[in-house]
């Protein structure tokens, strides 16, 4: 079944109401309805819309802090590696599975694969100096 055609006014009426109603402007999520934001980004892009409005588009996401360890120097990269594993390790009591790794504040796991030709463990051991028997006992919950 063909969905029916928003016209160009109504979408942007659509859009300048709700930017009123609420008092600042909405990301692309924050829109109720999926079939204007679906027109607008076809038709001429979500952030170009906004601009021609009059208005300031939202900033997607602030910059993550570790962004800038992509670039750091090795020692600056292990020791915030360290510091970031220890806060998990202080509020969760052992140390974060892989899947939780890439969740933290820090390169995703693979990155460090490739700048130290390591495995997860070793990381976690050899590198960061974790020991076996808290890395077995963090495994095992």
């Amino acid at each position: 079944m063909a969905s029916k055609k928003l016209s160009d006014e109504y979408v942007i009426k659509y859009l300048k109401d709700y930017i009123e109603k609420i008092g600042q402007v909405p990301s692309m999520t924050e829109l109720p309805d999926k079939s204007v934001v679906d027109a607008i980004s076809n038709r001429w892009g979500w952030n170009n819309t906004i601009i021609k409005l009059g208005y300031k588009p939202k900033i997607n996401s602030p910059r993550k802090k570790y962004k800038s360890l992509y670039n750091a120097d090795f020692i600056t990269l292990l020791t915030e590696t360290k510091n970031e594993i220890d806060k998990f390790l202080k509020k969760n009591n052992r140390l974060p599975m892989l899947r939780e790794f890439n969740k933290l504040e820090l390169p995703i796991y693979l990155f460090y694969r490739k700048k130290l030709d390591t495995t997860y463990n070793d990381l976690l051991i050899d590198v960061c100096g974790y020991d076996q028997e808290l890395l077995s006992t963090s495994c095992s919950k």
